[in-house]
């Protein structure tokens, strides 16, 4: 069996925590988690709690984290696809609003969001390490890496 990550060790423990919680009905899970996480992991312990799951990846880059946060994609993802056609869209919508968020919305299903969220990491880090190897060849040739 593999062992879980340290994020899904705390978002279980937040879960047993929040599940019970009669306040509004939307959790908004927005780590960097392997596809499937949100159907495996959280529903299981939170499908009887009367929360909205929603996957919600956040993209942002180290040179400017709020503009990407605040202009990037929005990405919704849900149990089942899902059209952004009943409460669940006025309440994104409300939560999320133009102008502050620049952006369109995306909504798609739980694994999705998760694979899309994956794979924008893979990659940025293919990109990141691609370039370390330009440079060690531009030092190397005394070129200009820049």
């Amino acid at each position: 069996m593999v062992e879980p990550s340290a994020a899904v060790k705390n978002i279980v423990e937040m879960l047993s925590k929040i599940k019970n919680n009669k306040e509004p009905k939307y959790l908004f899970v927005k780590s960097t988690v392997l596809p499937g996480t949100m159907r495996n992991v959280v529903y299981p312990l939170m499908k009887k709690s009367g929360y909205i799951l929603v996957s919600n990846p956040e993209f942002m880059t180290e040179a400017d984290p709020i503009n990407t946060v605040l202009g990037g994609p929005l990405i919704f993802g849900f149990k089942e696809e899902y059209e952004g056609k009943d409460d669940r869209d006025k309440f994104i919508i409300d939560l999320f609003q133009h102008p502050l968020f620049r952006q369109d919305y995306y909504f798609t299903t739980w694994e999705t969001a998760e694979l899309i969220k994956y794979a924008s990491n893979f990659l940025l880090a293919s990109r990141i390490s691609a370039w370390n190897q330009i440079k060690l060849i531009a030092d190397k040739v005394k070129a200009n890496s820049h």
